[in-house]
C-alpha cells in the first residue's frame, strides 16, 4: 500500500491545497468571538423562517434522545422573542445559538460550501458555540440556575456534533459531570421538598440522565473510562411523559414503555446504565486482562438487555413519530451492542484455533454487521444525526474486516466464502456513511482512508491478483473527497460575512424582529 501511495501525485497535492486554504481562514477569523452585546446576539440570529427550520429539526433530533429544554418553556420565550426582543434574557438567544449549533450541519447536503477541510455549517455552528461559551465564562457560577445548565449541556453536545476540540470533549463532559454533582444533581431533588416545584425537580432529573449518558458515550468513544463510576445517586429515572404534562400543577404518572414520549430514551435507557458504565470500566482497565467465562457472562447480562427493550408499534401521536421512534429504538439497540464488539474484539483477534475464539469472532462479526445495519436503516431516512454524533459504526467496519482477515489466515475458508460479499457490502455501506460526513463536516478524511485501505486490504486477499488493481482504487476514492471538498470552496471574504453577520450587517435589532 506505500507503493501505491507514493506512486499517486494528486493526493498529497490537494491534502496541501485543502490544508493552505484552513490555514488561511484560520488567520482571518481568529478572536472574532468577542463578547457580544444582548442587541450584537440578537444581530446573529437568522430570519424567523431559518430559525424555525432549525428549532424543529432539534425538537425532532436532539430533544427525542437527550432532554435539555422544555419544549412549552422554550417555546414561549421563542413567541416573545419574535414579539419584543427586548424582553427576553440574552441566556435565551444564546440557547437559540446553541439549538443552531447542534442541526447546522445537518443542513449541510443541501447546498454544500466549504472553507479548507471543513464546511460552511460546521465553521457557522464553530462560531455560535465560541460566542456562548466566551458568553458564558462571564456569568456567575455562584448561582446557576435552570438555563445556565442547559446552556452547559447544549455547549457539549454541540462540540459533539460538530467535531469541536475533539481531544478536549472527554474532559470538558467529565468537568460537566463533576460540576452538576457539587450542585447536587446526583441527589434526587424531591430531598429538596416544596421549595421546589415538580417542574423544577423533573427537570434536574432529565439534566442529570443527559449529562451521564452523554459523558458515558464521549468516553466510550474516546477509549476512556467514565467520570460516572463509582459515583453514588439517588436521583430516580425521569417519567415517560409529554413535556406538556409537566405545565400541569399535579404530578403525572409515568407512560407505558410501549408509548413513545420524548423522554422514552432518557426512561428506559436509565435501566441498562450501570451495566454500562461497568463494561466501559472494564473494557478500560489495562490491569487487568480480560477473562473469557467473564466476557461470556456480559454477554448474556447485554442480551437480556437487548431482548428487554420495547419492540415497534404501539400508539403515535404525530405523523412523524415512528421515526422519533426508530431513532430511539435503534439507539437503545446499538449503545448495548457496541459492547458485544469490545467484549469479543480481544478473543476474535487470536489466530490459534480454539473454538471459544471461533464464537468470539462469529459474536463480533455478527455485533458489528448489526450496528452497521442499524445505521444503514436509520441514514435512509435522511436522519444523519447519530452519524455524525456517533463513532461505533467506524468500529463495527474495523472489526468486521480484522475479524473476517483472521478467519482467512485460520484456514475457517467455508465461514468466508460464504459470507464474503455480505461482509464487504457492509463495508461499502460505512465508506458511504462516512462519504456522508464528510458531506457534513467537510472533515473526516482519516476514518474514511482507514476502512477504504482496509477494505482493499481484504479484498486482496480474497482475490489476489486484483490487489493492485484494489489498492488504487482506495487511494483514488479518498483523492476523489478531497477534490470534492476542494470544488466546493466558498470565498472566504464572502464566508465571513456569512458567518460572523455582526461585522456586514447594518441591520439594528429593532429593525428585524419587526413583526409590524
Amino acid at each position: 500500500m506505500k507503493d501505491t501511495i507514493h506512486s499517486q501525485t494528486a493526493l498529497p497535492r490537494v491534502q496541501r491545497e485543502l490544508k493552505s486554504l484552513q490555514v488561511k481562514w484560520k488567520g482571518i477569523r481568529a478572536d472574532d468571538a468577542w463578547f457580544l452585546t444582548h442587541d450584537e446576539l440578537l444581530q446573529l440570529l437568522p430570519d424567523r423562517e431559518t430559525l424555525d427550520r432549525h428549532v424543529n429539526l432539534y425538537f425532532d433530533t436532539v430533544e427525542t434522545t437527550y432532554r435539555i429544554l422544555h419544549y412549552q418553556s422554550f417555546q414561549k420565550q421563542y413567541e416573545l422573542l419574535w414579539q419584543d426582543p427586548n424582553q427576553v434574557n440574552s441566556a435565551v438567544v444564546i440557547i437559540l445559538l446553541l439549538v443552531m449549533a447542534s442541526v447546522e450541519v445537518l443542513f449541510s447536503h443541501e447546498q454544500p460550501k466549504y472553507i479548507g477541510d471543513s464546511s460552511v455549517s460546521r465553521e457557522r455552528a464553530i462560531f455560535w458555540i465560541e460566542v456562548s461559551e466566551k458568553w458564558l465564562a462571564r456569568q456567575s457560577y455562584k448561582h446557576m440556575h435552570l438555563a445556565i445548565w442547559q446552556i452547559r449541556c447544549l455547549i457539549v453536545f454541540a462540540k459533539q456534533i460538530n467535531v469541536v476540540k475533539k481531544k478536549r470533549i472527554w474532559t470538558e463532559s467529565g468537568t460537566l459531570l463533576r460540576e452538576a454533582m457539587s450542585a447536587g444533581f446526583h441527589r434526587d431533588p424531591s430531598v429538596l421538598g416544596e421549595k421546589v416545584s415538580f417542574f423544577d425537580q423533573e427537570m434536574r432529573r432529565r439534566l442529570w440522565a443527559t449529562i451521564i449518558e452523554m459523558e458515558l458515550q464521549i468516553s466510550i468513544d474516546r477509549g476512556m473510562p467514565s467520570a460516572s463510576a463509582g459515583v453514588p445517586s439517588d436521583t430516580t429515572t425521569v417519567l415517560n411523559v409529554h413535556d406538556e404534562e409537566l405545565e400541569k400543577n399535579s404530578r403525572p404518572t409515568s407512560r407505558s414503555l410501549r408509548e413513545h414520549t420524548p423522554t422514552s430514551y432518557l426512561h428506559i435507557s436509565r435501566s441498562s446504565f450501570s451495566l454500562r458504565v461497568s463494561l466501559n470500566s472494564m473494557i478500560n482497565d489495562m490491569s487487568s486482562p480480560f477473562v473469557h467465562e467473564t466476557v461470556l457472562d456480559y454477554e448474556d447480562m447485554i442480551t437480556k438487555e437487548l431482548q428487554r427493550l420495547p419492540s415497534g408499534g404501539g400508539s403515535h401521536r404525530q405523523a412523524h413519530g415512528n421515526g422519533r421512534r426508530t431513532m430511539v429504538r435503534i439507539l437503545l439497540d446499538i449503545q448495548l451492542r457496541q459492547f458485544l464488539v469490545m467484549l469479543h474484539a480481544p478473543f476474535a483477534r487470536q489466530t490459534q484455533t480454539s473454538s471459544r475464539y471461533s464464537l468470539s469472532r462469529i459474536t463480533c462479526l455478527t455485533a458489528a454487521a448489526e450496528i452497521v445495519q442499524l445505521y444503514s436503516d436509520l441514514t435512509q431516512t435522511g436522519n444523519f444525526i447519530l452519524l455524525l454524533q456517533r463513532n461505533d459504526y467506524f468500529r463495527a467496519a474495523l472489526v468486521i474486516c480484522q475479524s473476517a482477515y483472521t478467519n482467512l489466515i485460520t484456514k475457517n475458508n467455508l465461514f468466508i466464502n460464504s459470507n464474503s460479499a455480505v461482509l464487504i457490502q457492509y463495508l461499502e455501506d460505512v465508506i458511504g456513511m462516512l462519504e456522508q460526513r464528510i458531506t457534513q463536516h467537510g472533515t473526516g478524511y482519516t476514518y474514511y482512508w482507514y476502512i477504504s485501505a482496509a477494505s482493499a486490504f481484504l479484498q486482496s486477499v480474497l482475490l489476489p491478483s486484483e490487489s493492485t488493481k484494489e489498492k488504487e482504487e482506495a487511494i483514488n476514492r479518498v483523492t476523489k473527497q478531497y477534490y470534492r471538498v476542494l470544488e466546493s470552496q466558498e470565498d472566504i471574504g464572502k464566508a465571513k460575512d456569512m458567518i460572523m453577520p455582526v461585522h456586514s450587517t447594518s441591520m439594528t435589532s429593532a429593525k428585524k424582529f419587526d413583526t409590524s
